[in-house]
This record gives structure tokens, C-alpha cells and sequence, in this order.
């Protein structure tokens, strides 16, 4: 099991009216996980949740709040030692999500992906 939380707070007294802070991230955020292994160590797993709360973006380019944000990321991985090979799949965003990093940018969407992972001595 694993997790995280952070708090983030620009504290200071010193701005003009009218001044942007660039202070691009949210209060409140935190990511719980589980990942292990089964079946003899041959099975690995990764399942992991993101929530962000929504926070006031500044740029250049426009200024916005970007929304509240949550998104599941999961992998499994199936290993054949005598191969040196590990079978992997897994996507990020499982359940699509609207998800914005920068105001006035698109969003991202589900990310799903399959490989071949070769260890080399």
C-alpha cells in the first residue's frame, strides 16, 4: 500500500493589485496506491488513485480555474523468468475522466498500452 498527501499554500503578504503568482497548483492533492506480486512472484500489479482539487491556474496565455480532477491508473505484468521477459498492460485515466494539467489547454483522456519488457545481463 502507498500513498500521499500534500498541502500547498503561497503564503505572503507582499503582492500589488493586480499581480499573478504563477502559483500553479492546488491546495489539497493525494494518490493512494496497492501494487505487489502472485502466483509465484510471476504476476506483478500496479492500481493506483490520483484526486487533485480544483485550483486557479495563472499563464501568460489566460487565466482560469481548472476543474476538480480524479483518475485511476492501473498495470498488470506477467513475467517468464527463463525468457527474461515481462508481459505488461495497463492504461492511465481508466474510467476517462476529464482532465486538464494547464487552463486553456485540451484535456487528456484514457491512455491504454501493451508491451514487452526484455531484461539484458
Amino acid at each position: 500500500m502507498s500513498g500521499n498527501y500534500s498541502y500547498n499554500e503561497l503564503l505572503t503578504t507582499t503582492f500589488k493589485p493586480g499581480t499573478q503568482s504563477f502559483f500553479n497548483t492546488p491546495k489539497h492533492k493525494f494518490n493512494l496506491g496497492a501494487s505487489g506480486q502472485a502466483l509465484a512472484r510471476k504476476l506483478s500489479y500496479t492500481l493506483n488513485y490520483r484526486w487533485v482539487e480544483r485550483f486557479l491556474y495563472e499563464s501568460t496565455f489566460a487565466t482560469g480555474t481548472l476543474p476538480r480532477a480524479q483518475v485511476v491508473d492501473a498495470q498488470l505484468g506477467y513475467s517468464l523468468p527463463s525468457l527474461h521477459t515481462t508481459f505488461q498492460a495497463g492504461g492511465t485515466n481508466l474510467f476517462n475522466s476529464t482532465n486538464y494539467q494547464v487552463y486553456g489547454s485540451p484535456s487528456y483522456g484514457r491512455l491504454v498500452y501493451v508491451g514487452l519488457l526484455f531484461e539484458v545481463k
